[in-house]
């Protein structure tokens, strides 16, 4: 007893000691870091590259205390650097629509160049995190698989490449290891290759697992035996991953006693058809999707005894026949996703008794007869998508039971409906939850009404591609989330800015192809500060705006073709710096294209200014070289010598340039403007007819190896067709007429397989058309006013390969000239078959003989095929 009290007394005078230095420590808000870690990232972040600044407070002469530098974190106890977080998140993507949020920004912010090996100096770092940056296809650093403390590694679309190292599987307490690739912007992405390293397997702590990639089919995995080394993992994504060759994947997998979600897409597998006795135990997810030629033709069944699902997606297969009765087992099933195959007959009934179900998709299959009315008894549905399919009649009213409805897409179907009974159906209880509303191409008719008005939180609405015929209701201003509106292709009428001018969150205005008309004027647009796509192009819009008119919005896409926006080109577009398309066709412009046009958008993806009045030398307003994926300046004014651009399709028809230069890409990397003359296969159109083009076609335009649709025609081009035209193997179609052109047709010119026209008619050709099995195939117009002889001109040649004399001094003839060389050789074959003919009939004798022979032939070729 009184050793007990002893003790007691003893702790309580060690805790009174002890407790000031403990309140004393835990007290201290500031952790010192150490000075060696400090001079470690320093050395880091000297051979990063920033463009933002990103790590302005990595300066140890303004702050020396690292720890409290930007993404640094230092452990409370000892002061050491246990995580770097040095990610970026992408901008904003919606379903399709090109609504990106600051993406400039965003571009300016990532990392790139070389990560510096001292990195490895950190002992104690146990989270690095490098997603969302780019460093320009580099390999994973190798010495990654020294930093032994690491639990947490995330370098998903951070823009690497080649092969993954094998040193990762030296990272024994790695818990986490993202290497994901598939966001929208291919720059992002990683670009592995290669086999997936086998020491994976070694990552025996390992959790979560994520090499999958929406877009490259360079990684694969000859067999998945290494994941049996990793029976800890709950999370396994190989999307994308090559496993044609792992037949072995359903039984490696279903193995992981602790794997809770499963992800693989795009190729197919072998030996899916398994038995249903699988032993997936732990898992809630499973999403197996592939490319729709190459997926499963139907259900594995082993699906169907996977009770503990909650989340099945089986995208882009070619699944035939009815939705399988087995997956009336999978009762705790959230989220049901079958989009994308071939299914057929009916939605079945039992699909009603998943009460837990919140999301439904059955879109783009071939299901039919009308939408059930018992769907609507599926009161939690969250997300609803039957798109795509050959459901015929109207909805039915008890869809108006979905009160807790976010998304619902009824696009593609056969519906034939009034849009305000759709709408008023909805409004009983739908309308307060429902943010995503897309009823397209499914022959909606009359008019819009103001029920619209009480879907108040709807943040995208899609109804292009009916026959809606009414204005814009009053109550569109009551939408104020709204973000997306897609109304184009329809009747629509009146002016749509009047009821568009409040909603400020709109991102999206794509109006294109209806019957809107009036003025729009600058107060119409000032609150509209989030736009960034404005496609409104069909209509029949003036815009009047003041002459320093600068927006408050940057857009990226403008589609404002067949709007009134002339005389004078419109000097507002100057500050829209983000233009990634840009369409003012038909707009009345008459004035030249001033110069700092071409300097904005060097780069943009698709500019159209045909069907105006640009007058003036483009040579002129175009002082750089630039590089656009798509350039239409065609029925125009335009005149003076062609400059030096790029495009992947380029019209310039109809107007009155001279002198066809080289075609040359410019290339901008990193600031930089290099020339390459060699890598030309982007280029799919170029259009320059009807011109005043002279001088020569230049060689450099068969570097244009992916060209596709080529037309010089109505030009006063001169001089040889180039000898190597032969090597432009994607050339459908190619135009020449009406030139100056003279020689010969290029034999090359057979070599163009794919050829569906060609037409080098009135120019001053000669010789002998080259023969292959597609040029005697074309239409004789398109060779005549010319030299030429050969088919599939009725011109015979000279031994020399030139029109024959008498062909070229009586044309009116050659169509009832003899040629008696096929005349010799038919009556040669004629006299030849009676010579053995006429004996079997006039002989007896000889006709047993014959067929004897016959018998005999026939007897020992039996006796061949039994052998």
């Amino acid at each position: 007893m009184n050793s007990s009290i002893c003790n007691l007394l003893h702790l309580f005078f060690i805790a009174l000691f002890t407790f000031p230095f403990v309140i004393c420590i835990l007290g201290s808000s500031e952790i010192l870091c150490i000075p060696s870690e400090r001079e470690t990232l320093v050395k880091f972040k000297h051979h990063l590259i920033d463009p933002s600044n990103r790590l302005s407070s990595w300066n140890a002469t303004s702050n020396a205390n690292c720890c409290e530098w930007e993404g640094v974190v230092c452990s409370n106890l000892t002061s050491h650097v246990t995580q770097l977080h040095l990610n970026i998140s992408p901008p904003s993507y919606y379903y399709g629509y090109h609504y990106i949020d600051r993406y400039e920004a965003y571009d300016r912010s990532r990392f790139g160049g070389e990560i510096n090996p001292c990195l490895v100096d950190l002992k104690h770092l146990n989270y690095l995190d490098f997603s969302g940056n780019y460093f320009g296809g580099m390999q994973i650093p190798t010495f990654f698989g020294a930093i032994t403390s690491l639990t947490y590694l995330n370098l998903s679309n951070a823009g690497f490449g080649g092969n993954i190292p094998f040193q990762i599987g030296n990272l024994s307490n790695l818990i986490y290891l993202d290497l994901r690739s598939g966001d929208y912007d291919l720059k992002l992405k990683n670009d592995f290759s290669g086999e997936i390293p086998y020491q994976i397997g070694n990552l025996t702590n390992l959790l979560h697992l994520d090499i999958g990639n929406d877009y490259s089919e360079a990684l694969f995995a000859k067999n998945l035996r290494w994941l049996l080394g990793v029976s800890k993992l709950e999370y396994l994504d190989l999307s994308s991953v090559n496993l044609s060759k792992s037949f072995d994947w359903l039984q490696v997998t279903q193995s992981l006693p602790s794997l809770v979600e499963l992800h693989l897409t795009t190729f197919p597998l072998h030996g899916y058809n398994q038995p249903s006795t699988l032993n997936f135990s732990s898992l809630l997810t499973l999403h197996l999707s592939f490319s729709y030629h190459l997926g499963i033709s139907f259900f594995p069944e082993w699906i169907c005894g996977l009770t503990k699902l909650i989340s099945l997606q089986l995208i882009n297969n070619n699944i035939q026949g009815s939705i399988p009765d087995g997956l009336q087992n999978l009762t705790l099933l959230e989220n049901l996703v079958l989009t994308d195959n071939s299914f057929s007959s009916s939605i079945p009934d039992w699909i009603y008794g998943l009460h837990h179900l919140k999301f439904l998709s059955l879109g783009f299959n071939n299901l039919n007869g009308t939408i059930p009315d018992m769907l609507g008894n599926m009161t939690s549905l969250v997300g609803l998508d039957l798109s795509g399919n050959q459901f015929e009649g109207k909805i039915p009213t008890s869809l108006g039971n979905f009160c807790k409805l976010r998304d619902l897409y009824l696009s593609d179907l056969n519906l034939n409906q009034q849009v305000n009974e759709i709408l008023e159906i909805l409004t009983s209880c739908a309308s307060d939850g429902l943010e995503y509303l897309e009823i397209a191409s499914s022959k909606l008719s009359g008019h819009l009404t103001d029920r619209i008005g009480e879907f108040k939180i709807l943040v995208s609405l899609s109804l292009r591609n009916n026959s809606i015929h009414s204005a814009l209701p009053r109550s569109f201003e009551k939408l104020s989330w709204l973000r997306i509106l897609d109304l184009s292709n329809n009747q629509f009428n009146g002016n749509a800015f009047e009821n568009l001018i409040s909603l400020s969150k709109l991102s999206s205005i794509i109006i294109d192809d209806n019957h809107f008309e009036g003025v729009v004027k600058e107060d119409d647009l000032a609150n509209l500060t989030n736009l960034q796509s404005l496609m409104a192009s069909g209509n029949n819009f003036s815009l009047k705006v003041s002459p320093n008119w600068n927006p408050n919005f940057q857009l990226i896409f403008l589609g404002l073709n067949s709007w009134n926006l002339g005389p004078k080109f419109p000097s507002w577009i100057q500050s829209q710096k983000n233009l990634m398309g840009l369409e003012m066709s038909n707009t009345g412009i008459s004035s030249p294209i001033p110069t700092w046009f071409w300097e904005t958008f060097s780069q943009a993806d698709g500019l159209d200014l045909s069907h105006n009045h640009i007058h003036g030398e483009l040579v002129n307003s175009l002082k750089n070289p630039i590089s656009i994926t798509s350039l239409d300046l065609s029925s125009n004014q335009l005149s003076g010598q062609l400059p030096q651009l790029s495009a992947k399709v380029m019209d310039l028809a109809q107007n009155s340039l001279s002198e066809l230069r080289a075609v040359s890409m410019i290339l901008w990397l990193k600031g930089r403007n290099d020339e390459y003359r060699n890598i030309l296969g982007l280029v799919t159109s170029i259009d320059l007819s009807n011109n005043k083009l002279s001088g020569e076609i230049p060689t450099e335009i068969t570097n244009l190896d992916g060209l596709v649709y080529l037309n010089l025609s109505h030009n006063q081009l001169s001089g040889h067709i180039p000898q190597s035209i032969g090597n432009m193997g994607q050339l459908l179609n190619i135009d020449f007429s009406q030139n100056l052109l003279s020689g010969e047709i290029p034999l090359g010119v057979a070599n163009l397989s794919f050829v569906s026209l060609l037409n080098l008619s009135y120019n001053h050709l000669k010789g002998k058309i080259p023969t292959s099995t597609q040029l005697q195939t074309l239409e004789a117009s398109n060779f005549v006013g010319n030299n030429l002889c050969g088919l599939p001109l009725p011109i015979n040649c000279s031994l020399d390969g030139q029109i024959a004399n008498d062909d070229h001094n009586s044309n009116e003839d050659d169509g009832h000239k003899v040629n008696w060389f096929f005349v010799s050789m038919a009556l040669g074959f004629v006299v030849g078959f009676w010579i053995v003919v006429a004996p079997l009939f006039i002989y007896k004798s000889w006709r047993y003989v014959y067929f004897r022979f016959l018998d005999n032939v026939w007897f020992k070729l039996q006796c061949f095929l039994v052998k």
